[in-house]
């Protein structure tokens, strides 16, 4: 049973290490004999469908797995692909692999439709407050939701959760066991949503949706996948709580999410072929725990670049697109043949650029060729393209302080004030790749002092401590205009004079267990532990927690009258000038 171990470590994203990888390899060298020996007749006949010889892991994650799992999401039976994998009958096996093939082709079809739709959905989201993607449709199959919501979650950089809205039956013999079964005690609700999520940057995903348990109906799962229904009168509960959850754990906003991809050697043109696909293939298998090795080729560019779309095993094309091109460098005068799934002959620069790849194997044209990972054009091209874009169109809309009138593209907007010439930059980069105007619509940034900011935190805490409730650092970030890195320091400050701060998972929890209330305090106990004379270690602690307090909230409100008042051309010239390479790192 060794091949059919192998398939299921490598499609369920098992780690492959110790035990399951030594099984793993074991398997595979069983699997690449089913073309010849055919005795499970089922997987042989798929392996030839899926142009795949069996020798490799990349032929059960981007063949067998794939289609194994399209029956079930499509048809919903799981039963049919386990007499696929076991029977003996080569006519059944025959029948069972075609209709298997055509699953696979509608769940393509399908995967791109569903992610068009959640994109143009994303389009309409200020995605600068959104730490995990939560999103809803009546009409999406729950099939393929998981597989859109892993590439979503790729792509943007924040977990990402996808549910699809069933509204439930209602015959009165079934209704009320359907809405007992949903956990629905509203009888006059009839609607749950399903639906699958799927993790990024590490992430521990069934954490996350683990901790908003009590609004959900069931839920399963690991760190980087789950499955999950809730009623849909929870749906905009679970989206707020959970993102406040992450955003307690992050520290920092989704803006800041997106992955860098790290690449792990760095390879010309000319050093691409069977002999360095041959070195590589000693670490096989790859998977979960073991990344097939991405390869970094620098100032290189794109020729013979054609898309078009899939076609299944009768010649009909499956709304799913891959673009075909050479890439080439320096270092030779022959391009390497390669292929960028799901995207179009338009996305791929005309430029040279910085590009990630996987080495490859393509069966049936029996040649080595890359795949597609990443791609970013060479800083000062891509500096020359800004510079057209600037030329072109007024793409930065000053609108601070004033409503903003546009026609025709909306376009993004920045509502609040920054910090840093970083957090700007991400908008800007953000609406360049977009082709889209950025309008910077802050308002004007309120101008408390430091002291008056610090009796509004003693406020808080006062309240918290007794009432005994507990606060989100989001909450506390709104209700003191401050970032979460000042906001740390001030409940620092309130520690160093004596109240208990706990960070809790539902958020900080503020006590104290000192003297009794009086109409000044806790001023005077500030005045108490800051003017203590001598080396009194309390006392020095207090000022200097007390001092890095306010000097955080100063240079924040210095810092966002700058970003207020700076002129428009300044913030033009600084953001295309420092638009270089980011996101592509090396080890």
């Amino acid at each position: 049973l060794l091949d059919l171990v192998a398939i299921g470590l490598i499609a369920d994203l098992v780690e492959l290490s110790g035990d399951c990888r030594y099984l793993a390899q074991r398997g595979i060298e069983q699997l690449k004999q089913q073309l010849k020996t055919r005795s499970r007749p089922g997987i042989a006949r798929l392996l030839e469908l899926c142009k795949r010889s069996g020798d490799r892991p990349t032929d059960i994650s981007f063949g067998l797995g794939p289609r194994i799992n399209a029956v079930s999401r499509i048809q919903g039976d799981a039963s049919f692909c386990v007499e696929l994998l076991t029977s003996k009958d080569e006519k059944r096996c025959e029948q069972l692999a075609l209709e298997t093939e055509l699953a696979n082709t509608r769940r393509m079809s399908l995967q791109k439709d569903i992610t068009k739709q959640v994109k143009d959905k994303l389009a309409q989201l200020d995605l600068s407050t959104t730490n995990v993607i939560v999103l809803e449709d009546p009409q999406w199959p729950v099939g393929v939701l998981g597989l859109v919501a892993g590439q979503i979650a790729q792509e943007y950089g924040r977990p990402t959760i996808l549910l699809s809205t069933v509204l439930l039956s209602t015959e009165s013999s079934d209704r009320e066991s359907q809405l007992g079964e949903a956990g629905l005690e509203d009888k006059h609700s009839y609607s749950i949503a399903r639906g699958s999520a799927r993790s990024v940057n590490n992430i521990d995903l069934y954490e996350l949706v683990n901790s908003q348990a009590h609004l959900l109906h069931r839920f399963g799962g690991h760190p980087f996948a789950a499955g999950l229904s809730l009623p849909v009168d929870n749906i905009r509960l679970f989206r707020e709580a959970i993102n406040q959850q992450l955003a307690q754990k992050l520290g920092t906003t989704g803006a800041l999410m997106m992955p860098a991809i790290e690449a792990d050697l760095v390879v010309k043109v000319a050093e691409l072929g069977k002999a360095l696909f041959d070195e590589l293939k000693h670490l096989e298998p790859c998977g979960m725990g073991n990344p097939v090795p991405k390869l970094l080729i620098k100032n290189c560019w794109f020729e013979q670049v054609w898309n078009r779309n899939s076609k299944d095993f009768r010649g009909r094309k499956v709304q799913y697109i891959k673009t075909k091109f050479e890439i080439w460098d320096d270092s030779t005068s022959m391009g390497f043949p390669g292929i960028w799934w799901g995207h179009y002959q338009d996305e791929v620069p005309k430029v040279r650029c910085n590009a990630v790849v996987e080495l490859d194997y393509n069966n049936y044209e029996k040649r080595p060729e890359v795949r597609l990972v990443a791609v970013q054009p060479c800083q000062e091209n891509y500096l020359q393209s800004c510079l057209q874009v600037s030329n072109q169109l007024d793409w930065i809309l000053d609108c601070r302080g004033q409503e903003l009138q546009v026609e025709g593209l909306t376009p993004l907007m920045v509502y609040e004030c920054p910090t840093s010439w970083d957090e700007l930059q991400v908008w800007c980069r953000r609406a360049i790749q977009a082709e889209r105007q950025l309008a910077i619509a802050y308002p004007r940034p309120k101008q408390l002092s430091a002291q008056d900011t610090w009796k509004k935190l003693l406020g808080i805490a006062k309240f918290l401590s007794r009432t005994g409730q507990w606060a989100t650092l989001v909450q506390l970030q709104e209700k003191l205009d401050l970032s979460d890195r000042t906001v740390e320091l001030g409940l620092n400050a309130l520690s160093a004079i004596g109240f208990e701060v706990s960070h809790q998972d539902c958020g900080v929890q503020i006590s104290w267990h000192g003297r009794e209330w009086s109409s000044d305090w806790p001023l005077a106990t500030l005045r108490e532990r800051t003017n203590v004379a001598g080396n009194d270690a309390i006392a020095l602690r207090a000022r200097c927690a007390n001092a890095i307090f306010f000097a955080a909230i100063e240079e924040e409100q210095f810092r966002r009258q700058y970003f207020y008042q700076v002129p428009l051309s300044t913030i033009a010239a600084y953001n295309i000038a420092g638009y270089g390479m980011v996101g592509i790192k090396q080890d």
